[in-house]
């Protein structure tokens, strides 16, 4: 009855304990594509920015982000786009 009552508490201090217990990644899943599980993206983001952070200027024209950018960021105006008046002739 006493070994009983401690797989009970166990059990229910594992359920307890199971949402913070991240789920187990295979080994074939981060080399396919390591960019999908998030703790690893920041992990691989992180030691890219310490080997190259001296490469990205403090200035506006560059932040951490132009070291993960293939192609530079285009900013566009957030005026409406007014459709030019099309007359056609009947």
């Amino acid at each position: 009855m006493f070994q009983f009552g401690i797989l009970c508490v166990r059990s229910v201090i594992r359920i307890q304990r199971l949402r913070y217990t991240p789920e187990p990644v295979s080994l074939g899943v981060t080399r396919i594509d390591p960019y999908r599980i998030k703790t690893l993206r920041k992990l691989i983001d992180n030691c890219a920015f310490r080997v190259y952070g001296h490469w990205v200027k403090k200035g506006e024209g560059q932040d951490r982000a132009a070291l993960f950018q293939n192609t530079p960021k285009i900013d566009f105006p957030r005026t409406p786009i007014i459709s030019p008046l099309i007359i056609s002739h009947a």
